[in-house]
């Protein structure tokens, strides 16, 4: 029987036709209810809930209440739906397996990924140590140049204000003086690096003369292009030019570019 008919009913007799109203009956399925249920009915009534197998036993007793000793038996099978047979749960088996398996790999990798974040943390913070070693290392050596620097710087001050020999060794002087004051502005901005890194470094723009600026910009490097041969001049069809900068930034833009220039022409021939 499937498992949605399972709703039914046996009929019996025995073959005794003297008063067979007086027949007896007993019977039982076994599997649902061990014990006799005696009557004198032809027809059980049976409902079964559960898959499996069962035994009907069944046994009469005549007009004179001699009964059989051996039962008639009926075997009854009744099959389980789909959703509760042997493969439906080597399938649930099978996919709880796979389930299990799923979430082992994905806390495995999850574990995994959790590691690896970990190890590149402290690989970060190793790296943000070394920066922060390095930082202070020029730091500490802009402190060291700095202050030889300052102390050339005030002597050769000191030479120009009481200096009263040739013009042509005061343009020197001159020159000296002003790649001294910009060697130390390097130094300075090296010093300001750290800030740099920091996010703390801020633009400072002031009102100046343009041109005045790049005039002392032209004469720090006027000396070099007359040693080498160079064509270095300087044209300029105002005296003066008001403008917003930031003096150390822009110097910085203007003597990198003059110094590539240098680099990159042909080498004069003497």
């Amino acid at each position: 029987m499937s498992y949605d008919n399972a709703n039914f009913s046996i009929n019996y007799a025995i073959p005794n036709f003297i008063n067979p109203n007086n027949n007896q009956y007993a019977y039982r399925l076994i599997g649902l209810d061990d014990s006799w249920i005696y009557t004198n009915k032809t027809e059980a009534f049976f409902t079964l809930q559960k898959p499996g197998d069962y035994m009907f036993e069944v046994k009469g007793a005549n007009n004179d209440g001699v009964w059989n000793e051996a039962p008639t038996t009926l075997n009854i099978t009744v099959k389980p739906a789909p959703w509760k047979s042997n493969w439906a749960y080597t399938i649930y088996g099978l996919l709880l397996v796979s389930a299990l398996y799923g979430l082992y790999t994905i806390m495995k990798s999850k574990a995994k990924l959790k590691q690896d974040l970990r190890w590149e943390q402290l690989e970060n913070e190793r790296k943000e140590e070394t920066n922060k070693a390095k930082l202070q290392f020029f730091t500490n050596i802009s402190h060291d140049f700095r202050t030889p620097l300052t102390l050339i710087s005030g002597p050769l001050q000191q030479i120009l204000a009481d200096y009263k020999g040739s013009s042509i060794m005061y343009k020197k002087l001159l020159v000296i003086e002003s790649s001294a004051n910009h060697l130390l502005q390097l130094i300075n901005r090296l010093m300001d690096f750290r800030k740099l890194e920091d996010h703390q470094s801020k633009l400072r723009a002031a009102e100046g003369n343009i041109v005045k600026f790049l005039q002392e910009i032209y004469l720090s490097f006027s000396e070099f292009a007359q040693d080498q041969g160079y064509t270095y001049t300087l044209d300029c069809s105002h005296e003066q030019i008001l403008v917003y900068y930031d003096r150390p930034k822009l110097e910085q833009v203007f003597y990198n570019l003059i110094s590539n220039a240098f680099k990159f022409s042909p080498q004069v021939q003497k």
